[in-house]
């Protein structure tokens, strides 16, 4: 599925991973992920993706979310309140967080193996999660979702994308946790080659950013 992409593009790379390692080590801790998100321009992004919210939420009134990978889930106000959102997280930390509306669950688990049964979810939400997989695990997490979906539901999937073109975004990729991140085609081809693709939208920040919605089993 996935095409292999050089992480920095330069050789060497290796020398400097250990100190890439501290910083993403840092980076990861959830107080030090919001100051890092706004910077990135998260007001940005959560406007074009409430209208997408908004149109896969509609139909249900009280709808379950799976935020895969969701840390502080900083798009939990997206969704309607009566909604319950589960948070998916590997970060142990993230289950001590608080939840003051009281529909947040946060549970520890990996992308590709999410504790929940099979058709939990009106949505399943993965947001700047990709480019931490290397493929194998990117490809098992998309099989994830779609166990994960119920029959009508939708997976809404964002993330910045890889293009050597722009130097500003290739030393925002240096500078973040993740060491996978892919071009556009590559992350919907992945993402066909599962489910079927209702709409892709795009935009630019720091850097390049995709956002999917997908539904069901690929016809």
């Amino acid at each position: 599925m996935s095409a292999r992409l050089p992480y920095w593009g330069v050789k060497g790379f290796s020398s400097v991973s250990r100190s890439r390692s501290a910083f993403a080590r840092v980076a990861s801790n959830p107080l030090v992920y919001r100051a890092h998100t706004a910077l990135l321009g998260r007001a940005r992004l959560e406007a074009a993706i409430a209208p997408v919210v908004a149109r896969v939420a509609s139909p249900v009134d009280d709808g379950t979310v799976v935020d895969v990978g969701g840390g502080v889930a900083p798009y939990r106000s997206l969704w309607p309140p009566s909604w319950t959102y589960y948070v998916v997280d590997p970060d142990e930390r993230v289950a001590d967080l608080t939840d003051d509306t009281g529909t947040i669950r946060r549970l520890t688990g990996a992308a590709e193996r999410v504790p929940l049964g099979d058709a939990t979810a009106d949505n399943v939400f993965m947001s700047a999660v990709s480019h931490h997989l290397d493929d194998a695990t990117w490809e098992a997490s998309l099989v994830e979702v779609r166990r994960l979906l119920k029959p009508d539901g939708a997976f809404l999937f964002l993330d910045g994308v890889w293009n050597p073109r722009r130097w500003v975004s290739r030393v925002g990729w240096f500078a973040d946790g993740g060491r996978h991140p892919r071009s556009t085609e590559t992350l919907e081809g992945d993402i066909g080659d599962v489910l079927t693709i209702e709409s892709v939208d795009r935009l630019t920040l720091l850097h390049d950013v995709v956002i999917v919605v997908a539904r069901g089993e690929r016809v």
